[in-house]
């Protein structure tokens, strides 16, 4: 072999090592802080598995979200149920087509039963700046008690996911316990979970609560981290979470897989409207 190209490859093979041993959790999340804070509008369709009293629901649905101002619709693919949330529109409530009786479109606040009916999460944390927030709580954590990333965080090397290259990221919260928690303020049981940086359907099932308000001085039981173990499948392209599982101390209690994904696409004109075309409002 030319003594120039056998050099070269030998040159190449060594970068291409460096750059493998060099892949760590810091620069995956990294990367991930930066394609979140790219995201203006996207749209994608999502498999979710939800774990409601010892049973999961599975789901189909589509998204299309704009961040700022926040405006959500999602359609499940399946029974054809629309709801969509345009912030400042609708007096903040959800608008619902319910593809069946009673045959007319419905509005509720965002924290009603019967939108949070087969669903963890409120209407308005779908996407990617939830996730974001979790992940930046749980760095700001772990500095706080100087400790490591690398004790939460761990590059597992490189899987596929849906046809494409991903990042396999895991994370253990090792002192992930449920602690008694003194409520300060009448509150939301959401917007208190959300607070707390907590999985709001699970504190609802452990401590027999309802949506609704909670008194100030109650005394309830909340985890000490929102999962015990997480798994990110990360996308070497986009740098985005194509698909994360989510496990408490029981078993696995979420599940997301998002494919087709289009990031920053042109909404048409009449879109988050009730007279967007491609709606059923």
């Amino acid at each position: 072999m030319n003594k120039t190209i056998f050099t070269l490859l030998l040159l190449l093979a060594g970068q291409f090592s460096v750059s493998a041993q060099t892949m760590t959790a810091r620069l995956i999340l990294d990367d991930m802080y930066a394609a979140f804070s790219k995201l203006k509008r996207y749209s994608y369709e999502m498999s979710s598995k939800e774990r409601f009293a010892g049973k999961y629901i599975e789901k189909e649905m589509l998204f299309k979200i704009n961040e700022s101002p926040k405006k959500v619709y999602a359609k499940d693919k399946v029974d054809g149920i629309e709801i969509m949330y345009v912030q400042g529109w609708n007096n903040n409530k959800v608008y619902i087509n319910p593809n069946g009786f009673p045959w007319t479109n419905l509005s509720f606040e965002l924290t009603s039963s019967k939108v949070r009916e087969e669903s963890h999460h409120l209407l308005t944390t779908a996407g990617f700046a939830f996730t974001e927030k979790l992940l930046r709580r749980t760095e700001q954590e772990i500095k706080a008690n100087n400790r490591k990333l690398e004790d939460f965080f761990t590059y597992m090397g490189d899987t596929d996911f849906d046809g494409k290259p991903c990042y396999k990221l895991f994370m253990e919260y090792k002192d992930y316990k449920w602690i008694s928690h003194t409520v300060a303020k009448d509150q939301d049981l959401a917007a208190l979970c959300l607070e707390l940086g907590v999985p709001e359907f699970a504190v609802k099932e452990r401590n027999n609560l309802s949506y609704g308000k909670i008194k100030a001085g109650k005394v309830i039981q909340v985890p000490s981290a929102y999962a015990k173990k997480v798994v990110f499948f990360i996308s070497k392209q986009s740098k985005l979470p194509l698909v994360q599982l989510l496990y408490d101390d029981k078993d696995l209690y979420e599940k997301y897989e998002y494919r087709n994904m289009q990031i920053n696409p042109t909404f048409p004109a009449d879109e988050f409207t009730e007279d967007c075309s491609t709606y059923g409002f």
